[in-house]
């Protein structure tokens, strides 16, 4: 390697070293120059490049090309032949993001200069690589740009189904640095797709249901290097699939109920996969029994049943809701013959199944739910058939009994807990007292998780009328959530677990009655992404630092009135995908990486 060459990457990871350059996405993309001779040199922006060295041309709006304007000059004593067919010459994985326009003369006389402009239209987010070069005559003199940057802002990743047809990217999951996700390019049916967040690195991983029949895949999950899920293939039904990105890697796992109609992998209610110690847990149905937990480790014989919880004939063992308590069980909303619908609990060894605790006695139905973990203890909501559906908790490793946190709705009555979020030790959510008390209001329980320390917080909605909070979603020092102060105004709202702390963010849709109707709460960092509507844009991605100034929204991506109505927010690093619809692209993929 040559001398000048070390020397600049010396220097240039001792700049990575210190932070500057974020790798993957660099805050000032720009281009590496790399010479092979001395006779040739590079202005740029009236600055000489004559030794390898790095360009850098700031900060790159999102959908703004970057032109660059650059002037060869020979600096020999006798003229230099630029080679090839062309003066200058583009290579690499994302050559077609830069167009030239070439020098007037394919020879540099001594001490003369020839223009050239490249405009670089980066296609998607994130790292860009390509390269431009120019190799001359006599000497071989050789002067190449490597192309390194990324552009920032709201990116559409590809038009899985070109035109105004909808891909309808679903089921998203990131998985390392990889988006997996359901989507129909319009010839396929849905399928299993994946994402680097580039148009060429968004492909089809495999037609399951070959043709235009849909394998649906959902419930994409990581078990070590594998990824699985469950999917149709057109003649089994719903079973469980697992893949490592590529079709030859993606195969079906174990046929569980071998029928067409499928196993129902994943139940009927709650969270369907929970990893637990090297498997994942789901319950499934086979022709002998009904729905059960099963588990697998991504082979064959290491899909097993866990037990049949349930041996009367036609009725489930097992509904859903699954969950991992204290990193040391797996709970279920779970019947047997004898205690009905309630929490049961497994350590994952096959025949092992017990229930938590018979919260509504003989065969009343608790219905647990909402399962939750709050510094270890694991919050639910039940119904013990006399206090209505409350507040519940399991503490203890071996999650042994359940115990009422507080009887909020007094009597009978439905308190409903819900949308639980941690701040500090707090557990914050909403519940009802009673439409007759204060209506459905932000309530805290502190560390101690006991009817003395569950209260309701504020009062949003003055009176017996509610504020419904929803979407509770932590970020740094304060919980944000929507809320109504009345029916018709609901809008951005923060907490800090008291009470003068509990105010509204951001009026986003002004004056009263209108609502902005925040939902889909994502926190990056210390930015909160959501959707709302402003009552102009319709309803478009928006963020927030938690101050008012910096509440505003992110793009009007289908612009004017109607509503790009942004989904499945995913966040990936800094960054966020999510799907969006647009009159000319329907609705498909997009990413927005945030300005540095």
């Amino acid at each position: 390697m040559r001398e000048g060459m070390s020397r600049f990457k010396s220097k240039f990871l001792s700049v990575l070293m210190a932070g500057i350059i974020v790798v993957g996405c660099q805050n000032k993309p720009g281009f590496e120059l790399d010479f092979s001779g001395s006779r040739l040199e590079v202005i740029i922006a009236g600055q000489a490049y004559a030794t390898d060295s790095t360009y850098n041309w700031g900060n790159v709006s999102s959908g703004a090309p970057i032109v660059i304007n650059g002037t060869l000059r020979n600096k020999s004593a006798f003229g230099i032949t630029m080679a090839g067919d062309q003066a200058l010459t583009v290579a690499g994985t994302h050559a077609t993001d830069i167009s030239l326009a070439q020098p007037a003369n394919a020879v540099i006389a001594p001490g003369a200069t020839e223009n050239f402009t490249i405009t670089v239209t980066p296609q998607a987010a994130f790292t860009r690589n390509a390269s431009i070069s120019i190799t001359t005559t006599p000497g071989n003199d050789k002067f190449t740009l490597n192309l390194k940057g990324y552009r920032y802002g709201l990116v559409l990743v590809k038009d899985i189904n070109p035109g105004a047809g909808n891909s309808s990217p679903a089921k998203l999951a990131l998985i390392n640095s990889t988006l997996y996700f359901a989507a129909n390019n319009g010839t396929n049916g849905i399928e299993l797709w994946k994402s680097d967040g580039t148009p060429e690195g968004t492909v089809m991983v495999r037609d399951i249901n070959s043709g235009a029949g849909n394998s649906s895949p959902y419930n994409m999950t990581q078990l070590g290097s594998t990824i699985l899920f469950a999917a149709d293939d057109g003649s089994l039904g719903s079973e469980l699939w697992k893949t490592d990105g590529t079709a030859g890697g993606t195969s079906l796992v174990r046929d569980i109920y071998s029928l067409a109609t499928g196993s129902n992998i994943g139940g009927s209610i709650g969270n369907s996969f929970a990893v637990f110690n090297g498997n994942i847990y789901f319950c499934a149905e086979t022709a002998a029994e009904n729905e059960e937990l099963w588990k697998s480790d991504g082979t064959f014989a290491g899909t097993q049943m866990i037990s049949d919880l349930n041996t009367t004939a036609g009725i489930s063992g097992c509904y859903g809701d699954i969950f991992i308590h204290s990193n040391a069980r797996v709970l279920f909303h779970g019947r047997d013959a004898g205690s009905g619908r309630e929490v049961f609990k497994t350590t994952g060894v096959v025949g092992n199944m017990s229930l938590v605790a018979e919260i509504n006695p003989t065969t009343g139905w608790s219905n647990p739910g909402d399962f939750f973990n709050v510094n270890g203890v694991t919050v639910f909501t039940a119904d013990d058939g006399s206090t209505g559906r409350e507040l519940w908790k399991i503490t203890g490793g071996t999650a042994t009994g359940a115990t009422l946190v507080k009887d909020i709705r007094v009597g009978g009555g439905n308190s409903s807990p819900q949308y639980f979020a941690v701040l500090g030790s707090n557990l914050l959510f909403a519940a009802t007292n009673g439409s007759a008390a204060n209506g459905t209001e932000l309530w805290l329980s502190d560390s101690t998780l006991t009817g003395a320390g569950t209260n309701m917080l504020k009062d949003i909605n003055a009176g017996t009328v509610d504020s419904f909070p929803k979407y509770l979603t932590t970020m740094g020092s304060r919980v944000y959530f929507q809320a109504c102060e009345t029916a018709t105004d609901c809008e951005l709202w923060m907490t800090d677990a008291t009470v003068p702390g509990t105010v509204r963010l951001k009026d986003i849709n002004p004056g009263a009655g209108n609502s902005s109707n925040p939902a889909n709460l994502v926190a990056i960092g210390s930015t909160l992404y959501f959707t709302a509507t402003d009552g102009v844009n319709g309803t478009e991605l928006w963020r927030s630092d938690g101050t008012d100034a910096g509440t505003y929204m992110v793009s009007d991506i289908n612009a004017g009135a109607a509503n790009s109505s942004p989904a499945n927010l995913t966040p990936f690093g800094n960054s966020l995908y999510f799907s969006a619809t647009t009159a000319t692209n329907g609705t498909e993929l997009y990413i927005y990486v945030p300005p540095p």
